[in-house]
């Protein structure tokens, strides 16, 4: 019966935070943008952001997933206290450098757009916990993204990426690491600095069959999902109550 009640309110819990979210009238965000902290516009179809969305200064919660969406508006710069971005499922092909003066984000969802590019600003956003840009057009990732240290989730599954940079190894709080589905070729062996990581997926690189020795450094991986083509270290295979689990997806 407790287990019952504690659903029941998760559940009531959840459907009062999407009503605040997402019933909120044009007169509210026109009259008092100021009270405003959540906007949620999901498969509004939208073709732009409304305007009067820049002017709820105290806005913590945007999300435009699933519409028409082809640009972000450089005004975005403007909701300096914006914590979770969700534009996943649009048609944005460039990302405006004033996207990364949002230093107060923690959440931010590109996926699923027709990214190109990932600007240098990123290295920004060092609040940033979950990063998902997954099935995009992206080759290449800047080296500012070492800078990301209180990333926990990272998500890059599905681009055009054929290497990782070096600096790849400053996110060392990073958690989850997804790679799967892109032109890799090889690891850099900075990925043996990742220290907390606990689930790496690198499923999909066609010509990815070398994994560095160092990835033995990483103590706390659970999980690593691979090819079956892929070169095994010695240590996952020898050592298997301290090494991870390993599961080959053919």
């Amino acid at each position: 019966m407790k287990i019952y009640q504690l659903k029941l309110v998760f559940v009531l819990s959840t459907i009062i935070f999407l009503l605040n979210a997402c019933f909120v009238s044009q007169s509210t965000i026109k009259n008092n943008p100021h009270t405003i902290t959540r906007l949620n516009y999901r498969n509004k179809f939208l073709k732009q952001i409304p305007v009067e969305v820049f002017k709820c200064k105290n806005l913590e919660t945007l999300d435009l997933f699933r519409n028409n969406l082809t640009t972000i508006p450089k005004e975005i710069g403007q909701l300096k206290k914006l914590k979770r971005l969700i534009i996943s499922a649009n048609k944005i092909e460039e990302l405006p450098e004033e996207l990364f003066e949002l230093t107060n984000l923690e959440y931010l969802s590109l996926s699923f757009n027709n990214i190109i590019k990932i600007p240098a600003g990123l290295g920004n956003l060092t609040q940033l916990k979950t990063f998902k840009l997954n099935n995009n057009k992206i080759a290449t990732l800047p080296a500012s993204v070492t800078f990301l240290e209180s990333l926990e989730e990272f998500t890059i599954a599905e681009n055009d990426i054929v290497y990782l940079p070096e600096e790849i190894g400053g996110l060392v709080n990073l958690e989850y690491f997804d790679i799967s589905g892109n032109n890799i070729e090889e690891l850099s062996p900075n990925i043996g600095l990742l220290q907390n990581l606990i689930e790496l997926k690198m499923t999909g690189n066609g010509t990815l069959t070398y994994i560095p020795d160092n990835v033995c450094n990483l103590e706390s991986l659970e999980t690593v999902y691979i090819d079956a083509n892929s070169y095994v270290p010695g240590c996952w295979l020898n050592n298997r109550t301290r090494f991870p689990q390993i599961i080959v997806l053919r």
